[in-house]
């Protein structure tokens, strides 16, 4: 693998169990959507919220789509509420951030860059994750933020950041 893009989905509604993409984020995209357009990949994974998916859309709607393999592991389908203190889920339980940030997230980092790790030593073009803002913040980023370009290369150093 040459590079890794991450690409966190764009703005999303708040307060909806998986919830999509609001009409911000196509403006947030369109300059990560001109980058993407140019490179080749040779895998892509996608998380598994609509935001997710829809994201992955609008980055390819003015090309060929590649294959996708999907994986909560780089973005799963909850939301965060409005106040930014509760987690809500596809089957509408909610959980407080700060139990979700003890007891789920660093499980879920773990296992993410196991995959990342794997995924480092396959052959090839590029990578493209289309996620979260666990992937980034799993890679060294203090900060994400939603409609983000992280671009890394193989050693996993930082290269560029499409904001």
């Amino acid at each position: 693998m040459k590079r890794l893009y991450v690409v966190t989905h764009g703005e999303a509604e708040a307060d909806k169990p998986d919830p999509s993409l609001t009409s911000e984020a196509e403006l947030q995209m369109r300059e990560i959507r001109d980058i993407i357009e140019r490179e080749k990949f040779d895998l892509v994974i996608v998380g598994v919220g609509e935001k997710h998916r829809q994201t992955f859309e609008f980055l390819f709607s003015e090309i060929g789509k590649p294959e996708i393999e999907e994986s909560e592991l780089v973005g799963v389908p909850e939301t965060l509420s409005s106040d930014k203190k509760t987690l809500i889920f596809p089957d509408g339980k909610r959980m407080s951030v700060e139990e979700y940030g003890e007891t789920i997230y660093p499980e879920l980092q773990k296992k993410l860059y196991l995959l990342i790790k794997k995924i480092l030593k396959r052959k090839g073009e590029n990578a493209l994750i289309v996620g979260g803002r666990i992937v980034p913040l799993t890679l060294g980023i203090k900060e994400p933020t939603s409609g983000s370009l992280y671009v890394f290369d193989k050693k996993l150093n930082l290269i560029s950041i499409h904001i």
